[in-house]
């Protein structure tokens, strides 16, 4: 992905399309119509136990194999029996590039109660898919794991938005 990139001809060349990938590209596909002020008005009328802003509360990782990228607060939102992460404030690397409402990951159902695979977006925006979980204990503890990186980071449901 980085580097340079060139085309090189000593003999005329039509290009019909050409196509670049770049990591603005990646952040646009996380943006969404969510601001903070819709956000808190869907909340304020939400009745799911699971759905609200959940805040940083601590970490067990590995800094050899993984860093976290701030002291996230968070709003989770569902879509079906899916949630959305979308991110409130919090981050330190790559800070400038986070704006709230930003989809930061997403929580699939499996076929346990609580239990949800987990789709996540470390700060430069590039996404963990595989063997990354999540859980939620008591509809306010959100404990967010990455065994390959052996390290997880845990949540707490709070009541109001306090951006």
């Amino acid at each position: 992905r980085k580097g340079l990139y060139g085309i090189y001809t000593n003999e005329s060349l039509r290009v019909m399309s050409l196509v670049a990938d770049s990591k603005s590209n990646l952040k646009n596909k996380l943006s969404t119509e969510w601001t903070l002020e819709k956000i808190d008005n869907y909340l304020i009328k939400s009745n799911d136990p699971k759905e609200g802003y959940w805040e940083y509360l601590d970490r067990d990782n590995n800094d050899k194999k993984a860093k976290i990228g701030g002291r996230y607060k968070f709003a989770l939102i569902r879509e079906g029996e899916d949630f959305i992460i979308l991110y409130i404030s919090g981050a330190v690397t790559n800070k400038s590039s986070w704006k709230p409402g930003m989809i930061k990951g997403k929580l699939k159902s499996t076929i346990f109660e609580n239990h949800y695979d987990l789709v996540w977006y470390d700060s430069m925006f590039e996404p963990i898919e595989t063997d990354a979980h999540a859980d939620i204990t008591d509809d306010i503890i959100l404990n967010l794991q990455f065994p390959i990186y052996e390290s997880s980071f845990r949540l707490y449901k709070t009541r109001k938005a306090s951006f």
